[in-house]
């Protein structure tokens, strides 16, 4: 436990990671695009069988950054992120989506390089939230169409997660453009024998109000 609130300590950065301009406190309105990438590993008598899920993901939110030094910021933000993909076989099609809440909490440092111009790096931690989270299963043949909740009770899946994101910023006035990669830590499957972790680039576009 103690492991995991040092991780979250230290990263929870993720899409709000264009808060570079540490001067003076700010509020920035942020959208982006950030695909995610399920990745599952099963293990049955010391075999590992590995299987992964890709998703198109995009989100909007909030941040607001305050000055730690003239250079350094800590960002706290919020933002509703949107996933959504889709899997076939010979008789069936699996569309996947999946609704979720991030709070980013993280570090950045900025550099001038004239001009209004400054560029910037950023790691830390993002707690998410799924709120939901649905697979709608429809027949090529017959046509007929269930639907499969990933959080109802007694299912396997787990809503909590912690992200670490490392990235660049690149803001000119009030216009920030930044991107990374993310890397979710906690297994989001309650099956002792199968674990999934999340993984994904993501690209954002943030505007200082």
């Amino acid at each position: 436990m103690k492991k995991v609130l040092t991780i979250a300590a230290v990263a929870v950065a993720m899409f709000f990671a264009g808060s570079t301009q540490a001067q003076k406190g700010n509020l920035s309105v942020n959208i982006g695009y950030a695909p995610q990438t399920f990745n599952t590993v099963t293990t049955i008598l010391n075999s590992e069988t590995k299987s992964s899920m890709d998703m198109t993901g995009f989100f909007a939110g909030v941040s607001y950054t305050s000055a730690v030094t003239s250079n350094l910021g800590l960002t706290v933000g919020l933002q509703a992120r949107y996933n959504y993909g889709n899997e076939e076989n010979a008789l069936l099609k699996f569309n996947h989506s999946q609704f979720l809440v991030d709070v980013p909490v993280m570090l950045s440092f900025g550099l001038p390089l004239g001009n209004d111009i400054r560029l910037g790096i950023f790691a830390g931690p993002a707690l998410s939230f799924a709120v939901k989270g649905e697979t709608k299963i429809v027949g090529k043949i017959s046509g007929n169409d269930d639907d499969e909740d990933w959080y109802e009770d007694g299912d396997d899946r787990q809503r909590f997660d912690i992200s670490g994101a490392a990235g660049l910023s690149l803001q000119f006035r009030t216009i920030r453009l930044y991107g990374g990669y993310r890397m979710g830590f906690l297994d989001l499957n309650k099956i002792n024998n199968i674990k999934t972790t999340t993984q994904g680039l993501f690209v954002g576009l943030g505007y200082v109000l």
